[in-house]
């Protein structure tokens, strides 16, 4: 049970931590750029974005990263948390609450002390993350795969083939669209946390709203990036060529999370800009014809 607690830890305090500007002067949340404490610093929480944290000093709270390291050479009074990363306990340092690597592992040398638990969650991998695992680089790899190749068999390919069309012929409005339905996406979910039950049901049927349109709308990006590499004319081929070039950039550090934000566009953009498939320009000539009218 504490496993599980400190890993949900990760969802609870990351995001609001890496969104927030930092609430007093010693507290350190940075993106991007590695966050160093030196011999005989102090600080209080420590949280990277995408970067590692070096802690040779003391941080007196929790340390949190994601999509980096964490290398502890001093002392942490509260949770070393890693989404994406690996947790390095030097010879004679000290971390007095729960280590936790999910994306990585836990590596402790000797002399060095834990008061809490260590766990390590290694089959997991976030896309841009700076360190590889084997066991998550293969688990993200083939379920990458079987998920793109399983969607090539589910959509009929028509509405694939749509999907795909609508980025190619119209990428301004898939961007565009993709952007401006992330964006409502957003705002409808923060109005969703209101603590009642309509709020609730609303924040359900958002979720399935955002995860249906991203799992149909990949599909069209994988099957345009296979097209783009001229590997051959069959589908199949295609789709394994796209699945493979999206699951390498995914894997690439810092720019996998450019990657997977780009398919967080274009992937709900081409299913709203073709009309889940039905044509490639469908939400480019219902707007065209309601102008017509309107004149």
């Amino acid at each position: 049970m504490r496993s599980l607690r400190a890993a949900t830890v990760i969802f609870c305090l990351v995001w609001p931590a890496v969104t927030a500007l930092g609430q007093s002067e010693p507290e350190l949340t940075r993106y991007f750029r590695s966050i160093r404490i030196e011999a005989g610093q102090t600080t209080s929480d420590a949280m990277c974005f995408m970067c590692p944290i070096y802690a040779r000093g003391k941080i007196d709270g929790d340390a949190i990263a994601l999509g980096g390291d964490i290398i502890v050479e001093g002392e942490i009074t509260g949770d070393t948390i890693v989404l994406g990363g690996r947790i390095i306990l030097a010879g004679h340092s000290k971390v007095d609450g729960d280590a936790v690597a999910i994306g990585g592992e836990v590596q402790r040398e000797a002399g060095a002390t834990l008061s809490g638990e260590s766990d390590s969650f290694p089959y997991f991998h976030v896309p841009g993350q700076r360190s590889f695992h084997p066991l998550g680089v293969t688990t993200f790899v083939a379920a990458n795969l079987l998920f793109l190749v399983l969607l090539g068999y589910v959509i009929p390919r028509r509405r694939a083939a749509s999907l795909t069309a609508a980025i190619g012929a119209h990428p301004v409005a898939t961007t565009v669209t993709g952007i401006l339905f992330d964006c409502l996406l957003v705002v409808l979910i923060l109005f969703a946390k209101m603590p009642n039950r309509s709020g609730t049901l609303l924040l359900v049927l958002l979720t399935f709203v955002a995860l249906f349109a991203l799992v149909y709308g990949y599909l069209g990006v994988a099957l345009l990036a296979g097209q783009m590499t001229n590997c051959g004319r069959s589908r199949l081929v295609s789709l394994l060529a796209g699945a493979g070039l999206v699951t390498v950039a995914l894997l690439l550090p810092l720019a996998g999370m450019a990657v997977l934000a780009a398919i967080l566009v274009l992937a709900p953009g081409s299913v709203v800009v073709s009309g889940l498939g039905r044509d490639p320009a469908w939400l480019v000539l219902k707007l065209r014809r309601r102008k017509a009218a309107v004149q």
